[in-house]
C-alpha cells in the first residue's frame, strides 16, 4: 500500500498498532487521520498509544514505569536535581548519567566563578543547576521556563542546592518582545522536553493541549552584564530569542 503519510505511515499502520498494542480496531476513521497528523514515524506513533490511559489500564504491569517517580539525583559533587523517572527521554538519561554529556563539556570550558548565564528553556533545571555550581555565589544564572510542571520542579532543586542567591528563575517563554503566546505540548509521553510555542495561524499537534504563556524579551529585563554564555532550547523559537537579546 502506498504511504499516505510525509513519514511514511498509512492507514494499515494505525489500525494494527491499535490491535498489537489496545487489543482492538480503532473506533471510527475519524480517529486514525489524527494519528497520522500527529506522529512522524512508526516510533512516534508507539508512543503516542503507548502514553494513553487506555494502554495503562490495559498493561498496568507493564505502564506501571510511566507513572511519575520524582527522586533527587547528584549530577555533580553537592549538585542535586528533581527529576521525574517517568520522562524515559530525559529523566531517565540524567539519572543514568548520559544526558548531554559533549554539551556539559563544553559549558564547563566556556564558565568561570562569577559569570553570568541565561538558560532559556530551562526545563526542570539541569543545566541551571550545573551552571549555579560553575558561576558560584558571586556569579548569576537567568533561568526561564513556561511549562507548569518542569517549572516547579526546577523551582524545588534551586532550594535544594540553596541557590536562591544565584538562580533568577522566571516562569516564561523567551521571544523577540514581551508579550503573551500559545504553548502546545502533549498531554502523555515518554518525552517531557517537547513543548513548543504555536506559530500565528497553525494548530497544535493532535491530542496536545495548548496554553497562554508570559513572554518575556531578555533585552527588557534587568539582567547583569556582560552576559558570558546564553544555553536555548526553545523547539525552533531560537531565532526569536536572539531578535530580543541583542543588548545581551
Amino acid at each position: 500500500m502506498a504511504p499516505d503519510h510525509p513519514g511514511g505511515l498509512t492507514r494499515e499502520h494505525v489500525v494494527w498498532a491499535y490491535r498489537l498494542l489496545l487489543d482492538r480496531d480503532p473506533e471510527s476513521d475519524d480517529v486514525i487521520g489524527p494519528k497520522l497528523a500527529g506522529s512522524r514515524d512508526t516510533s512516534e506513533l508507539r508512543r503516542h498509544l503507548m502514553t494513553s490511559a487506555e494502554f495503562r489500564d490495559k498493561n498496568p504491569d507493564f505502564a506501571h514505569t510511566n507513572d511519575p517517580t520524582v527522586v533527587i539525583k547528584e549530577i555533580a559533587p553537592a549538585v542535586r536535581l528533581l527529576l521525574d523517572l517517568s520522562d524515559h527521554v530525559i529523566g531517565l538519561n540524567i539519572l543514568r548519567g548520559h544526558y548531554e554529556r559533549d554539551e556539559i563539556r563544553f559549558v564547563r570550558s566556556v564558565l568561570d566563578p562569577g559569570d553570568v548565564a541565561v538558560d532559556v528553556g530551562a526545563h526542570i533545571g539541569f543545566f541551571t543547576m550545573l551552571m549555579a555550581a560553575m558561576v558560584g555565589s558571586a556569579g548569576r544564572v537567568y533561568a526561564f521556563e513556561p511549562l507548569e510542571a518542569h517549572a516547579t520542579m526546577l523551582e524545588q532543586s534551586v532550594v535544594e542546592n540553596q541557590f536562591r542567591d544565584r538562580v533568577m528563575f522566571r516562569r516564561a517563554a523567551v521571544g523577540a518582545a514581551s508579550g503573551t503566546a500559545t504553548l502546545t505540548f502533549p498531554v502523555e509521553t515518554l518525552n517531557s522536553g517537547g513543548a513548543y510555542l504555536l506559530r500565528n495561524g497553525t494548530a497544535p499537534l493532535a491530542g496536545n493541549q495548548r496554553k497562554e504563556v508570559p513572554v518575556v524579551a531578555l533585552d527588557t529585563l534587568d539582567i547583569r552584564r556582560p552576559v558570558r554564555f546564553i544555553k536555548m532550547d526553545v523547539e525552533g523559537a531560537e531565532p526569536q530569542v536572539i531578535r530580543g537579546a541583542e543588548r545581551s
